[in-house]
Parts: C-alpha cells; sequence; structure tokens
C-alpha cells in the first residue's frame, strides 16, 4: 500500500531546477529564511529545502501558498513566459 502521506517526487513537466531557483530567490528577495517561510505555510523548514532543491514539487494546496506568501504569480514560479 503506497503512503498517501509521502512527498511527491519531482517528476513532471515543470523545469524542477527552474521552478527551484525562482522559489529561492523569490525567498531572499523577501528577506525571509527558510524557516520563517516553512512556519508562515504550517510545514517543516525540510519541506522548503526540498522545493528549492528539485527533490520534491509542492502540492496544489502549498503551490498558492508558496505564490501567496513570496508575492509572486504562479506564471512565474513556473517559468511560464506567455509564448505558448
Amino acid at each position: 500500500m503506497k503512503n498517501p502521506f509521502k512527498i511527491k517526487t519531482a517528476r513532471s513537466k515543470v523545469k524542477t531546477s527552474e521552478f527551484a531557483e525562482r522559489v529561492r530567490a523569490s525567498r531572499k528577495a523577501c528577506c525571509m529564511s527558510q524557516q520563517v517561510l516553512a512556519g508562515k505555510m504550517g510545514v517543516v523548514r525540510t519541506v522548503i529545502t526540498s522545493y528549492e532543491t528539485s527533490k520534491a514539487l509542492p502540492s496544489m494546496t502549498a503551490f498558492v501558498l508558496l505564490c501567496k506568501h513570496l508575492k509572486v504569480s504562479p506564471d512565474y514560479l513556473l517559468g511560464y513566459d506567455g509564448k505558448l
């Protein structure tokens, strides 16, 4: 039986390294530590570390919280440039 609470690994079409870099840059631009961001999101610091090192991708709920607390758009974090 699979564990439904396991952190999802970074296996998708999203450029995970670009996502990770943007999360880290946005957090630093807000002068926020990983610990503070984790506290605001209700997770442990290692979750933020896993996002910033491309080891995991956030759930949809966590993604929305990241955008809110980092004050960035979802398009920015996903690397969307407006071109299809």
